[in-house]
């Protein structure tokens, strides 16, 4: 870990930064590549938006992370707090969710193009973000701090935005049907009746993403 803490630092305060960047760009509404895609909201309804919401804590992580790493370069501290490691584990499930989400449904079926999600604000939320953190996590931060029982724990962020997200559809149908407003994704385009496949699905996704993060991250 000394060896790697240095790299780890630079790549943390990095994702610290470049979270900051995209979440300013899609407030403002900042383009630097083209027009907006239909994914960015500049207002605070961006918030909705589990790209948003597991960047924004993914960011989060890494920043406390970094100031700790700080701290052991400059010798004020003698190691990371072990509670580090599985918020790291929880970050790096959130972004990374985001990413295959992105790469494998919402960018095949967008009407504008497959690349039209990793523009603007979005190519660092839905790529270069989780890209740097699976970096980051699984070579410069390897670590047996991690207990089984956190492939678990480390879930809640993600299982608190699934049970958001489906009582938000719910209470907004229209007619019996969803709506963009509400099922942000397309999730339940299919009908209602889905949310009883696509979101427990989705829950399952994210603890295998969550244990074979874990598996690789722990020292041989």
């Amino acid at each position: 870990m000394k060896k790697n803490i240095y790299v780890s630092f630079a790549l943390n305060l990095a994702i610290f930064l470049l979270m900051i960047f995209a979440i300013s760009c899609e407030l403002f509404d900042f383009h630097f590549m083209t027009d907006g895609t239909f994914l960015e909201k500049p207002d605070f309804s961006t918030f909705k938006f589990f790209t948003t919401d597991s960047n924004i804590f993914a960011g989060i992580v890494s920043g406390i992370f970094a100031i700790f790493e700080l701290l052991v370069i400059c010798k004020k501290k003698a190691d990371l707090p072990k509670a580090l490691f599985p918020l790291k584990l929880a970050g790096t499930i959130g972004v990374t969710l985001t990413m295959l989400v992105t790469v494998f449904y919402l960018a095949p079926k967008s009407e504008f193009g497959y690349f039209h999600l990793f523009k603007n604000a979005n190519f660092f939320l839905h790529f270069f973000i989780p890209t740097l953190y699976l970096i980051s996590f699984l070579i410069f931060e390897r670590n047996d701090e991690i207990c089984f029982k956190f492939t678990f724990i480390s879930l809640i962020p993600t299982f608190v935005y699934v049970i958001f997200y489906t009582l938000n559809v719910l209470l907004h149908l229209e007619n019996g049907k969803t709506t963009y407003d509400y099922d942000l994704y397309g999730f339940l385009d299919g009908g209602i009746g889905f949310a009883f496949f696509v979101l427990p699905f989705m829950l399952i996704f994210a603890y295998g993403i969550s244990f074979v993060l874990w598996k690789i991250n722990k020292k041989a």
